[in-house]
């Protein structure tokens, strides 16, 4: 995917200036996005944003920022009957993740 995106952004006349492959761990996720933010005008994510416990991409951002994830039911609500099928998952990560992450309580 990341290969596919910097060739896109190419073809569109915004060459990526780097590239960054940081496993699922939180403490790397978040250092990686302090350093590209204070270098970047704009930073591109993908991976890490679904809804399993070790999809860390949301919150590495939030605590980058010093900011705490905020769960916004009507927004799920909205993804849930855009995506049917994947309601079941969402609502269960849902709360598994309320139950571990305080900032979504």
């Amino acid at each position: 995917m990341a290969a596919w995106l910097a060739d896109f952004f190419f073809n569109q006349g915004l060459p990526l200036t780097r590239r960054n492959t940081v496993g699922d761990d939180l403490d790397a996720l978040v250092a990686i996005l302090r350093e590209r933010s204070e270098q970047a005008d704009v930073l591109i994510v993908n991976g890490g944003l679904g809804p399993t416990s070790d999809d860390l991409s949301a919150l590495a951002a939030a605590t980058a920022k010093g900011e705490g994830l905020i769960l916004h039911p009507e927004w799920l609500e909205t993804m849930t009957a855009f995506l049917p099928s994947a309601a079941g998952r969402w609502r269960k990560a849902t709360v598994s993740r309320r139950k571990s992450r305080p900032a979504l309580r």
